[in-house]
């Protein structure tokens, strides 16, 4: 069964991954990583910021379409 995105869930969804964002750029000055973790948290920023520009341009793609 395929479950529907609707788009007060879409909102809610990227409204608590900005929230979540925004709590770790406050504490951003307090980091103490080492060079291993330091790669990997890198590694999944990279990642994260690749699926929000797949869905950026998902949504860009419905735009033209409507």
């Amino acid at each position: 069964m395929r479950r529907t995105m609707t788009a007060t869930m879409l909102r809610d969804y990227l409204a608590s991954a900005h929230t979540t964002l925004l709590l770790c750029r406050a504490h951003a000055d307090r980091f103490s990583l080492t060079e291993e973790e330091a790669q990997d948290i890198s590694h999944r920023i990279a990642l994260s910021m690749a699926e929000l520009e797949d869905l950026h341009q998902d949504i860009d793609q419905q735009l033209a379409a409507a």
